[in-house]
């Protein structure tokens, strides 16, 4: 089976596949963990549903934290190789 794309991934994800550069993709990453903070003070106060989307969220985020992780060590050697 062949690995999908980094951009599949990101999309895969929940996010949106247009954003390309890394600072959008992190701002990305910001708001989402903003709304899961909001799920898990629910998941504290004893709402297990919440607490599925905390761990939800983060596996997301995890997922998405590799992919700009690799886009940005990509870039690093590209520009070296330039240089």
């Amino acid at each position: 089976m062949a690995r999908k794309k980094k951009a599949d991934d990101w999309a895969e994800a929940g996010f949106d596949s247009k954003v390309k550069k890394v600072s959008g993709r992190v701002k990305a990453i910001a708001e989402l963990l903003e709304g899961t903070v909001v799920d898990a003070d629910k998941f504290e106060n004893g709402n297990k549903t919440a607490g599925t989307r905390v761990r939800k969220d983060l596996m997301n985020i995890s997922k998405v934290c590799k992919v700009i992780r690799k886009q940005v060590q990509e870039q690093k050697n590209k520009a070296a190789k330039k240089k």
